[in-house]
């Protein structure tokens, strides 16, 4: 079965294209169930799409204060639901929201993260 023409579907793009593929979104979808430090989320974040992501890995960290929306679980139609209401808001506040999520990507930047769990480890090092 083929996708419609308006799909534009990729498979391991280029990391050099990755910035325009985020930045040409609407919103990034994020449908993982399993998910570690939420890399793609930090990515798309950084290029200004707003997310609708499920409740895995970081995502639920990372979107608490804004930049989308945390779907309640795993549910297809409530996917569907946040893509139409994403697709629909105005012009002012999906560029409200694509600058909160830029701002939100400058917290959870790999070196402030690198330094966390650096900090992490030192303590843990620390206790008899």
């Amino acid at each position: 079965r083929s996708l419609p023409d308006f799909i534009d579907y990729r498979i391991s793009p280029a990391q050099s294209d990755l910035r325009k593929i985020y930045g040409s979104c609407t919103a990034w979808i994020f449908p993982s169930r399993e998910e570690g430090f939420g890399l793609p989320i930090l990515e798309a974040l950084a290029s200004g799409a707003p997310l609708i992501a499920t409740p895995a890995g970081a995502a639920p960290e990372i979107l608490k204060s804004g930049g989308g929306c945390i779907l309640d679980g795993f549910n297809a139609d409530e996917m569907a639901d946040k893509i139409v209401q994403m697709a629909s808001i105005g012009a002012d506040e999906w560029k409200s929201t694509s600058s909160e999520c830029f701002r939100i990507s400058k917290v959870h930047s790999l070196e402030k993260s690198i330094d966390k769990f650096e900090s992490v480890l030192m303590e843990i090092s620390k206790k008899p």
